[in-house]
């Protein structure tokens, strides 16, 4: 998970995410939206901090940032299924939340298929 090729796609990804986010943070401030849209788009803003903590050799940071890119794949998998079940208007079509679920769960499937052929059983 160390590789510089896994660390590059998993910071690219939380830039992706982080500057979204921080751009949806300065929009609320400015146009005086409610504090629930505000405080929804701050655990986005901490992927910039989780993106630049990459460049240090911390392993824990690593893994944080891992973590933090399964759970925001899955929020965008079971996130519409949960709105299908329950009746509810989507935000947004079915098919972007499976696209951004696939970028953002691809520096994780990528890490988890270059470990397991770092490390071959023998």
């Amino acid at each position: 998970m160390l590789s510089p090729f896994i660390k590059g796609l998993m910071c690219a990804t939380l830039f992706h995410v982080g500057v979204g986010s921080l751009s949806a943070v300065i929009r609320a401030l400015g146009g005086g939206d409610s504090a629930a849209l505000l405080f929804g788009y701050l655990p986005g803003v901490l992927a910039l901090v989780l993106a630049f903590s990459l460049f240090s050799r911390s392993q824990l940071m690593a893994r944080l940032a891992f973590g933090f890119l399964v759970l925001t794949s899955l929020m965008y998998i079971v996130g519409p299924i949960f709105v299908a079940v329950s009746g509810r208007s989507r935000p947004e079509p079915l098919r972007t939340s499976l696209i951004f679920a696939i970028i953002y769960a691809f520096p994780c499937v990528s890490a988890l298929l270059l470990r397991k052929r770092a490390h071959p059983t023998v």
